[in-house]
This record gives C-alpha cells, sequence and structure tokens, in this order.
C-alpha cells in the first residue's frame, strides 16, 4: 500500500501534463494555467484520498475547469473559442501522407474550434481524455444526459461539415 504522499506524486506524475494542456484551451496565460494545475495539487492534498481515489481524473479536471472559469470571470472575460491542440506527429512515412494528414488534422481541428464552446470542451475531454460521459458531467457540472446531448450535437455538426471524413 502507498502513502498518502506517493499517491500525491503519482497523481502528478500521471495527470500534470493533460492537465496543462486542458487548461492551456481554457486561459491563454500560460504561467496562470500552470498555477491553477498546482493549486489542484494543493488541493488534492488537502483531500481525503479514500473519497477521491476512484474519480481523481475528473476531480482534477473539474478543479482546474472552476478555478481557470473564476480567474476569467475576474477578468471580465468569456470563453470564445479554445485553442486547436498541437497536430499529432504523422506516422506515414511518406511525405505526401504526412502532408494529407497535417491538411485534415488542420481542418479537423478549425470546425472543432468552430464549435460552441460547451460541445468543444465536451468532445476533447472525451476523445482526447477518454474520459466517459459520467466523468465529463463531473467535470462540467452537467447531468450525463447533457453531455450526450453536447456530443451528439457536436459530433453531427462536424459530420455535416465533413461528410469526406464520416
Amino acid at each position: 500500500m502507498t502513502t498518502d504522499r506517493d499517491w500525491v506524486v503519482a497523481a502528478v506524475r500521471q495527470y500534470e501534463r493533460p492537465l496543462l494542456a486542458y487548461v492551456r484551451r481554457l486561459l491563454p496565460d500560460g504561467e496562470r494555467g500552470r498555477d491553477v494545475v498546482q493549486d489542484a495539487f494543493l488541493q488534492l492534498c488537502q483531500q481525503p484520498r479514500a473519497e477521491l481515489e476512484s474519480r481523481l481524473a475528473p476531480w482534477l479536471f473539474a478543479v482546474c475547469r472552476r478555478r481557470a472559469i473564476d480567474i476569467l470571470r475576474k477578468d471580465h472575460r468569456m470563453i470564445a473559442t479554445l485553442d486547436p491542440v498541437a497536430e499529432p506527429p504523422a506516422r506515414g512515412p511518406e511525405p505526401t501522407q504526412t502532408a494529407e494528414t497535417n491538411d485534415t488534422t488542420r481542418v479537423v481541428l478549425g470546425h472543432l474550434a468552430a464549435l460552441p464552446t460547451d460541445q468543444n470542451e465536451a468532445v476533447r475531454l472525451r476523445f482526447q481524455n477518454h474520459f466517459s460521459y459520467r466523468e465529463i458531467a463531473e467535470v462540467m457540472g452537467l447531468s450525463e444526459s447533457h453531455v450526450g446531448v453536447l456530443l451528439h450535437q457536436a459530433m453531427k455538426a462536424l459530420r455535416t461539415k465533413l461528410p469526406h471524413l464520416a
């Protein structure tokens, strides 16, 4: 059995990068984003391990989301769009395949960024972080059925704009 300290250190190792990537889409300032993630881990140190162990990832993402939104509200800003993520590395050895993959990725990310903020966030949590509907609901403070509606609307909009990829 690991100690609470070991558990927190393991959580930092596992979730720090995904949390930083997530917060970077919510806050334009990288320094503030790092502060948000650090605050989440400080809060984790004060929480009972038994209560969070089974739902650690959604709890951390929810803490970061709430803190980022608080910062945006204080700055009187609204979340308009989420920045596209860096392109994944090309897998094909051919330069033409790499160019096509990069072009397709840019197009998909452009359409994803054009979705309403809540749909964009739900899609990213689902497909980038592999969260379940329940975990997304916990992070975003919504019901599971509302998450399902958001994902359905987003996928429908993406299929309409990208029929050749459907």
